[in-house]
């Protein structure tokens, strides 16, 4: 929300200092909440080229990083002390030694992530050993892909004022950011981290866009289809709980 703000209106350097506060609050949660200084790096380039400052730029990396390493530099200290490396990766690598990639990241392989990461995404319990039935995934691979066409519908549609097209390629980057670290990772590990969990920091950006997608698709002001669509996906809500998960957990 902050960056989106920034990006809106880039004047002032308050929401830079805000900025920094949240990733380095996120980043002693979980590293992959590296995606948004990713994220703020592009729109700090963004922002300084419309305002046409390189003095924007530098001032405003500094309002962002300085919070972070207020917040993260005792960690970073400590990790470099402990292991020899400022996020402790030497660590991790050693701990998850079994889980690292005996061979290259191929076609093949990479299908095999896309295809895991999609179906724990949207349902997988336990670890990975409870799986929703086939239908529920076909039932939720239509609803993305009409979402996803009526989203490049929704972008052709001519009168451009009435749609938001900088909120959408905002969420869209977010997205892709995280898909891009995500595959990054996987370059040097196993299946164990194929799961789609990795993505649960991006969920809100997802079903905004394929929701707006969706949109592009309903007759306005028709209460009687949207609600029978909103009734449709609530049959995998009730069913998943009661008939997949109760019996695989007596």
């Amino acid at each position: 929300v902050v960056l989106y703000r920034i990006l809106k209106s880039p004047e002032g350097g308050q929401k830079w200092w805000a900025a920094g506060v949240i990733f380095g609050l996120a980043m002693l949660t979980k590293l992959n909440a590296v995606v948004i200084a990713l994220v703020a790096g592009v729109f700090l380039l963004i922002c300084a080229r419309r305002m046409a400052s390189s003095r924007y730029f530098f001032a405003n990396l500094g309002r962002f990083s300085i919070p972070f390493f207020f917040i993260d530099g005792w960690w970073l200290v400590r990790n470099q002390i402990l292991y020899g490396d400022l996020m402790g990766w030497s660590a991790f690598a050693k701990i998850n030694a079994a889980t690292g990639r005996q061979s290259l990241l191929d076609l093949n392989e990479i299908g095999n992530f896309l295809s895991t990461q999609f179906r724990s995404f949207f349902g997988a319990f336990g670890w990975e050993n409870v799986w929703a039935p086939d239908g529920y995934y076909w039932l939720i691979g239509m609803v993305l892909v009409l979402g996803l066409v009526g989203l490049i519908f929704y972008f052709m549609r001519k009168d451009q004022s009435r749609y938001h097209r900088r909120e959408f390629l905002f969420l869209l980057l977010i997205i892709l950011v995280q898909e891009a670290v995500q595959f990054a990772f996987i370059l040097n590990r196993d299946q164990s981290f194929y799961q789609g969990r990795y993505l649960f920091p991006i969920i809100g950006p997802i079903m905004i866009l394929i929701g707006f997608g969706w949109l592009s698709w309903l007759p306005r002001h028709s209460k009687i289809i949207t609600v029978s669509l909103l009734a449709i996906l609530l049959v995998p809500a009730i069913y998943m709980p009661l008939q997949v998960i109760r019996p695989a957990y007596p």
